[in-house]
């Protein structure tokens, strides 16, 4: 499986061995900046310009949704273990437990204050 996903606010699902598109994820109210499978299962984890950081599974079922993030989300990533790190417009980097989705921290840029 491949996922991509642009300007249009959609993800598509690829077969690679096939070379078709599986699915078609619609959702998300601006651009999807980043996302990754989570390790290898069938989980994506997306940011994007709606402030939002998502968990879908490659179906299109919303898993999680973390919310109410400062503007903008550019980028988004999974660990091996559950976390998910995605930083945005504010230049903060925030880690989140992803089974429970609490914050667990924020890094701040150097000589800024917490919000």
């Amino acid at each position: 499986m491949l996922a991509s996903s642009g300007a249009d606010g959609v993800v598509l699902t690829w077969d690679m061995l096939a070379g078709e598109r599986r699915k078609k994820i619609e959702g998300w109210t601006k651009e999807v900046t980043a996302l990754q499978y989570i390790g290898s299962s069938n989980l994506l984890v997306t940011s994007a310009g709606d402030n939002l950081v998502r968990i879908v599974n490659d179906e299109g079922t919303q898993i999680r949704s973390i919310a109410n993030l400062p503007d903008y989300v550019q980028a988004v990533a999974s660990s091996p273990g559950d976390l998910i790190i995605a930083g945005g417009e504010d230049s903060a980097l925030r880690v989140w437990d992803r089974t429970s989705g609490k914050e667990l921290a924020v890094f701040q840029p150097a000589g800024t204050s917490p919000p």
